[in-house]
């Protein structure tokens, strides 16, 4: 597994969308965006010092995840973005349970750079960001 870097990061979990994190997803992926493109890779632990993988932590392939990073770049992004978000399962599953797997964010460069990213905490804040990557970090 590669290092986290300037067009990937790794994820142990989709970001969260609630009241504290909803622009959270949209500033990882407008980053990107804004950038040369890349890909976030949702399942993947690792090491925090390296940023590279530690082991895999399969998530739960259901529309959540989806969801997660389709509505906040629809609500939060100016120009709005799309983004390919795909599935790949790890486990053979009973039937009824929920798969396990990864998922994989794939972001091209904004065709329409740069991206803002509207509120990071809450909509009604009001302020505007224009995130970037730089090796493997997201700022503002």
């Amino acid at each position: 597994m590669a290092a986290e870097g300037r067009d990937l990061d790794h994820k142990l979990a989709p970001h969260d969308t609630g009241t504290e994190g909803g622009g959270e997803p949209a500033q990882a992926i407008a980053a990107f965006a804004n950038s040369t493109g890349g890909v976030l890779v949702l399942g993947l632990q690792d090491d925090r010092r390296t940023s590279i993988p530690l082991h895999p932590s399969p998530i739960q392939l259901t529309d959540g995840p989806r969801r997660r990073y389709s509505e906040p770049l629809a609500s939060r992004t100016a120009p709005n973005l799309d983004v390919d978000i795909h599935f790949a399962k790890e486990t053979h599953t009973s039937d009824g349970q929920v798969p396990l797997g990864f998922a994989r964010v794939a972001v091209p460069p904004g065709p329409r750079s740069p991206h803002a990213v509207l509120g990071l905490t809450d909509l009604r804040d009001g302020c505007l960001r224009f995130p970037v990557r730089s090796r493997s970090r997201t700022g503002p």
